[in-house]
């Protein structure tokens, strides 16, 4: 029969009074032996790497939303400390984050690219919707199919204006659209009408005097 544990050793755990101070103890469990349970958790990791990896993936499939809402939540009301976190990181480590970024664009390269296109097209879109108030058409002459339509400057100048933020155009300047909550003296015109309005001032849909007969 195995002798009774003595008290004076091991005295009592004194009761959790609430969630707040099981977290305390944890922390405080963890730091005391973090060298140590780094080191067990790295081998129980390297042991048990499917197991592990299929735990997460399942986790992350069976709590989706809350996960991102959660992060969502956590990264607005900490911002200011991550990216400070972030921008202290790369400044020290740079060779090592354009490695990196170097490995990421080789490995997926044609996920990039999918992914991008999707962005151009998403904010050339929105930008349309916008200035078309949701229509997404042209009046002057009721062009309908995206691909025609573009953006112009009421205005005009719009060669001057993209020099003045530094940008070349295309997606860029649909990107800053929407950075700068869509701005006034934008249109929606078909290439034609906008090319047309380029080079007489006026889209000959709205003045016969500029059409120049066959």
């Amino acid at each position: 029969m195995l002798p009774a544990p003595r008290r004076d050793l091991h005295p009592p755990r004194k009761p959790l009074k609430s969630s707040l101070d099981k977290l305390e103890y944890n922390r405080k469990r963890y730091w005391g032996n973090r060298e140590d349970n780094i080191r067990k958790a790295k081998e129980y990791y390297v042991e048990n790497k499917e197991k592990v990896l299929k735990y997460q993936k399942d986790y992350v499939e069976r709590y989706k939303e809350e996960t991102q809402a959660y992060r969502k939540r956590w990264y607005q009301e900490n911002k200011e400390k991550v990216i400070a976190k972030a921008t202290k990181w790369n400044k020290r480590n740079r060779a090592r984050r354009l490695e990196i970024q170097a490995n990421y664009r080789n490995k997926n390269s044609n996920y990039i690219k999918s992914r991008n296109k999707e962005y151009r097209l998403r904010y050339r879109e929105l930008a349309i919707e916008y200035y078309s108030n949701g229509r997404k058409i042209w009046a002057c002459c009721n062009e309908k199919v995206q691909q025609f339509l573009t953006i112009d400057h009421i205005d005009g100048g719009g060669n001057k204006h993209r020099k003045l933020i530094g940008i070349a155009g295309g997606h860029n300047f649909y990107y800053w659209l929407k950075r700068n909550n869509y701005p006034e003296g934008y249109q929606v015109l078909c290439m034609n009408c906008n090319h047309a309005k380029g080079i007489f001032g006026i889209c000959p849909h709205q003045n016969s005097d500029t059409t120049i007969p066959l």
